[in-house]
């Protein structure tokens, strides 16, 4: 993996990941949970610089891309001005009750520290989604985390215990270079939990390789049905 270069974690820097390498993996996973997407509108949580947005339209759907970041918004909008982007604000989806027959979160979770606030992101998406629409949460599995892939890696701090919203140190190639951030810490079953609770029956949750040889599979990839 590549280390020699690091970039600053911009909305610029982070809308060069692109969907190759291990993240293919993941995404094609995606696909497969979501099923046929022709006609049908969707909603892209935490769509950050618009990469799961432009998956997700590639794939048929009616898409709404949408984040909590102006800057991250700008950046996809930026990337492709045909998709449409909206901002999340005081954690509200700017869409009415039953707008979509499906949602993605790609990643959102490693960003939230707390479980009350993963099952708040939970519900809102509930919110906006119809009666039996699917949610399909794409994460790392827990098993991932301090090995090394093709396209990222990551450590744990020194204080770490395996405890849930605690802290990862994670390495990410975007291409020209690396960039360091920092994720959360999260079991199977907190996202389970959090999903039951938030309104919807998790139908099922697969843990996919990427074609490493020895690691762990380093996404999990959980659907889930609006109850």
């Amino acid at each position: 993996m590549e280390t020699g270069i690091y970039e600053p974690l911009t909305p610029e820097s982070y809308g060069r990941i692109v969907i190759d390498g291990t993240w293919r993996y993941g995404f094609n996973e995606v696909a497969e949970m979501l099923g046929p997407l022709h006609g049908k509108r969707a909603l892209d949580y935490g769509c950050g610089t618009g990469r799961s947005t432009r998956f997700l339209s590639e794939l048929g759907a009616d898409v709404v891309g949408t984040d909590s970041n102006p800057r991250m918004i700008e950046v996809a909008q930026r990337q492709n001005q045909a998709l449409e982007y909206r901002l999340i604000q005081d954690g509200l989806i700017p869409e009415s009750d039953g707008s979509f027959d499906a949602a993605l979160s790609g990643f959102v979770h490693l960003e939230i520290s707390a479980r009350d606030e993963m099952c708040r992101v939970d519900r809102e998406v509930c919110r906006v989604l119809k009666p039996r629409g699917i949610y399909v949460v794409l994460t790392a599995n827990p098993e991932m985390w301090g090995h090394q892939y093709e396209s990222f890696s990551s450590s744990f701090p020194p204080d770490f215990a395996g405890r849930g919203g605690q802290k990862i140190n994670v390495q990410i190639r975007t291409g020209t270079g690396t960039i360091e951030f920092v994720d959360y810490y999260w079991e199977e079953a907190d996202y389970t939990r959090s999903l039951e609770t938030a309104g919807f029956a998790v139908e099922e949750a697969k843990k996919v390789v990427a074609g490493e040889k020895e690691a762990p599979p380093p996404f999990l990839v959980i659907r889930a049905a609006k109850r």
